[in-house]
């Protein structure tokens, strides 16, 4: 900014044309009045650097306070945490600290500052050494404030490209000369593949020559040794052998490919990458029943020769591609199962979970070592602490579990079946549980969170309503409700139904739309808004006759909480009138959120009631453990997935 001095009569003249006037001498002429004259001169000698700019130099004003202090320690050559000072682009790119060591604009951000004014002596810059004066310090914040300076270096900064190795395009390199020959204009190895060529190469560079080839009986033995772990059996040896045509090797080769036992073997080698368990680790070393899945899932990958890029994509978001067992590699580590009381230990151990899976990530499938970013910006490999925490975010919504999978329409079908057959001989059991003060017979088994069956006569519908009164705790939760017209479950949504509630619980695991979606568990329940009277209302596609409800609060049976204990469920035809078609008016007092089964006096009958007592329990017991079979095989050790907060960059990796 051009300055000024006002004379007479308010009249401004720039300071640059006084000096320029005294210089000349035009003074004399009385451009400017004779008794300004030395005034202005005064002002000239005590500001001088009135021509200059107002803002910081960064070689005049800035660098010899960085040369006497700083770059000894963070110079060209020396660069401790690789913090280079030299130059304002290198001041911009920071060192290894994961903090911004310049933010342009913004001194009072820029971690440069806060370690020159730190009030710990063992934490300010420089070290052992006198602090910077006050004036240099207001320079450096006017040198960092000056936001348009730093526009050329942000730039730069912008256009630099990262060479790391892994980093760059996969190419075919050429042939070496030696071990090749030209045919056809072609690069071939004589009678080999062309990898051999650079085999050979190395082979007469080091003075070396190929050991002559194998004879059969060797060669068929390595071929099964590495492909599947397992040697051949006599029999394949002694068939190849004997197999004297040209193409005997090729064909044994994809007859060994062929085979599920080079997935069992290849597969072997992929786990170890991902550090896949059946347990847990840590000192409680829990077994993970469903893990075996994921294991299952690489080597069907491996058999069916998966192409690599759908292999890569399905570990990292199979669930929503429908390929969720891939997900098991993110859960496929160490887990501590044992959650510390302390919540500051319960951070750290989520953020060792985290670490796991991102570690994973990059060393699997990005030939990077992504955990040192944790606490800094990486040493050796090109991923700041920012990078570090971005993915993090990508991952911050997985947790350790087992995860139901979707059934196929042939277990749906059956599970429903049984579901059925299950309540009639509840209900023919019924009267052999003799009645207690507390317990009258007749009544039916205690509401339960995992499952509970309702039976009606057949009632024409096109509306359902199930209102809840009262839960053992908090708002109520369904994880799924079902409506049974026969075999067919009327109230899906992709059938066609429609759902309605009385309020909405928001959470995004917790909506209107799980209440009908056919997936079981608490990541796919609603919650209603209100602790009592709350109400979800199925309109289905059409009027059906319906004669059974299944309803639960978490089929998946880890949630016991939120459990309705006093309801009604009534159908209408209209949406105006309706009928009651079950309630917990008639259910025992509610003891327990797991399903308990009653206890059976059958010698209080007659013996032929009591032997067809005895029968009917017998096939129940029967019918369950199918039912609970087909359930389980739905289950994978692949995590389960919600929807996290926000992921913060952590200052050293400490989550306080």
């Amino acid at each position: 900014m051009e300055r000024t001095l006002k004379l007479s009569r308010g009249t401004a003249v720039p300071a640059s044309s006084i000096i320029a006037q005294l210089c000349s001498g035009s003074c004399q002429q009385r451009t400017i009045p004779l008794h300004l004259t030395w005034l202005v001169a005064c002002c000239c000698l005590l500001f001088g650097a009135t021509t200059r700019s107002a803002e910081p130099d960064f070689q005049r004003d800035v660098l010899p306070i960085l040369r006497k202090h700083c770059l000894d320690c963070h110079g060209a050559d020396a660069a401790e945490a690789n913090l280079r000072l030299h130059t304002p682009l290198d001041a911009l790119r920071g060192g290894d600290s994961g903090e911004p060591a310049i933010v342009p604009g913004r001194s009072e951000a820029s971690y440069l500052i806060e370690r020159i004014l730190h009030e710990d002596a063992s934490k300010r810059m420089p070290l052992d050494l006198p602090p910077l004066t006050d004036q240099e310090v207001t320079t450096l914040r006017s040198w960092i404030d000056h936001a348009a300076a730093w526009t050329d270096a942000q730039a730069a900064l912008a256009e630099r490209r990262v060479e790391h190795w892994s980093f760059q395009p996969v190419a075919r390199p050429p042939l070496p000369l030696e071990g090749r020959q030209q045919a056809g204009g072609e690069q071939q190895v004589s009678g080999r593949q062309p990898i051999d060529a650079f085999i050979l190469a190395k082979l007469r560079e080091a003075g070396l020559s190929p050991s002559p080839p194998a004879e059969r009986r060797t060669l068929i033995r390595r071929l099964y040794l590495v492909m599947h772990g397992l040697p051949p059996t006599p029999a394949e040896v002694e068939q190849f052998i004997d197999d004297q045509a040209d193409d005997a090797w090729r064909r044994l080769v994809e007859r060994v490919l062929d085979s599920p036992r080079y997935g069992e073997r290849w597969a072997t080698h992929w786990l170890d990458l991902v550090r896949f368990g059946e347990t847990h680790g840590f000192e409680t070393n829990r077994e993970r029943p469903h893990a075996w899945r994921y294991r299952d899932w690489v080597i069907d990958a491996l058999n069916s020769d998966k192409p690599y890029n759908q292999f890569v994509l399905e570990q990292l978001a199979g669930d929503a591609v429908g390929a969720d067992l891939g997900t098991g590699f993110l859960v496929a580590g160490p887990y501590d199962l044992v959650k510390g009381q302390d919540a500051q230990l319960r951070l750290m151990q989520r953020q060792d979970e985290l670490a796991d899976m991102i570690n994973a990530t990059g060393t699997a499938f990005l030939g990077l070592t992504l955990g040192c970013a944790r606490c800094h910006n990486h040493k050796f490999d090109p991923i700041t602490q920012r990078d570090y925490y971005a993915l993090q975010a990508v991952f911050a919504g997985v947790e350790h579990n087992d995860r139901a999978l979707p059934l196929t329409d042939d277990a749906r079908t059956r599970i429903a079946t049984l579901d059925r057959q299950l309540g009639e001989l509840r209900d023919a059991l019924a009267r052999f549980v003799p009645a207690t003060e507390n317990s009258p017979a007749g009544r039916r088994p205690a509401v339960n969170a995992r499952q509970n069956v309702e039976r009606f006569p057949p009632t024409e519908a096109r509306f359902v309503r199930f209102t809840i009164r009262q839960t053992n705790q908090s708002q109520p939760c369904l994880d799924e409700l079902e409506i049974y017209s026969g075999e067919r479950n009327v109230a899906l949504a992709a059938g066609g139904a429609r759902a309605t509630s009385s309020g909405d619980f928001k959470h995004p695991l917790h909506k209107l739309e799980h209440i009908h979606d056919g997936r079981y568990g608490n990541a796919r329940s609603w919650i209603a808004s209100q602790v009592a009277d709350g109400w979800v209302r199925i309109e289905l596609p059409e009027e059906a006759v319906i004669d059974r409800i299944v309803w639960g609060r978490d089929r998946e049976g880890k949630y016991a909480d939120r459990v309705p204990i006093d309801y009604r469920i009534e159908a209408s035809r209209d949406g105006e009138t309706w009928t009651l078609l079950a309630s917990s008016a008639d259910r025992l007092p509610f003891q327990s959120a797991e399903p308990g089964e009653p206890k059976y006096d059958f010698a209080a009958f007659p013996a032929d009631e009591a032997a067809r007592g005895r029968a009917l329990l017998e096939q129940f017991q029967r019918l369950t453990a199918e039912r609970d079979a087909l359930a389980a095989d739905a289950l994978a050790y692949v995590g389960t997935f919600t929807q996290p907060g926000p992921t913060r960059r952590l200052y050293r990796g400490e989550p306080g």
